[in-house]
């Protein structure tokens, strides 16, 4: 098996979080947060943490929804579309997906904005 770089794997899960419906964006987790705006420096990593553990990797993934959607079921979407890309494009051991709901998006109509 080759090595595989943790940027690719990240840009993997950016796209397959990114293209679940129901998902509005990543949003950053607090550690992201504070360096943002301490030490004003942002993380490529937006929304994505990914550490080992002694079964595989552990991915954590910090979203925002958009409104009237069923957070279960796209929480249960996002695990299932990330497990599935990253073990067929990298053959990964994938030990747990968690799914961080940082907040709901209000989608607003162009008429509304008046």
């Amino acid at each position: 098996m080759s090595v595989v770089n943790e940027q690719d794997i990240i840009s993997n899960i950016k796209e397959t979080v990114l293209s679940t419906d129901g998902v509005s964006s990543l949003t950053e987790n607090l550690t992201e947060q504070l360096s943002k705006s301490i030490l004003g420096i942002s993380s490529p990593n937006k929304g994505i943490k990914i550490s080992k553990d002694k079964m595989g990797m552990v991915i954590d993934i910090f979203v925002s929804i958009n409104y009237g959607e069923n957070i279960p079921e796209i929480s249960w979407n996002i695990q299932e579309n990330v497990a599935n890309a990253l073990k067929t494009q990298f053959q990964l051991n994938i030990s747990k997906i968690d799914i961080h709901v940082q907040g709901v998006t209000f989608k607003r109509k162009i008429n509304e904005r008046k």
